[in-house]
């Protein structure tokens, strides 16, 4: 699943908070963030500025379920 285009990372950071279990972003270049963790958060947050970045990486939830929390986000 991808991030979609002009959503909110602080929204999208709150409602990741929101999940059950944890939820990875994991970049082209292999990096993997738990953005469960606060400072993977802040690197996440930080590259908001990079949107090829953000859009080009792939979010993974470790529950089927937190897809659905996530859905207004993130676009397959």
């Amino acid at each position: 699943m991808r991030l979609k285009k002009n959503v909110s990372l602080k929204d999208f950071i709150d409602t990741v908070k929101k999940c059950q279990h944890d939820v990875y972003f994991e970049s082209n270049e292999g990096d993997h963030l738990n953005l469960k963790s606060t400072i993977s958060q802040f690197v996440f947050a930080s590259a908001g500025n990079d949107e090829e970045y953000l859009h080009q990486g792939t979010i993974m939830c470790e529950s089927v379920s937190d897809y659905a929390t996530l859905a207004d986000y993130i676009e397959e």
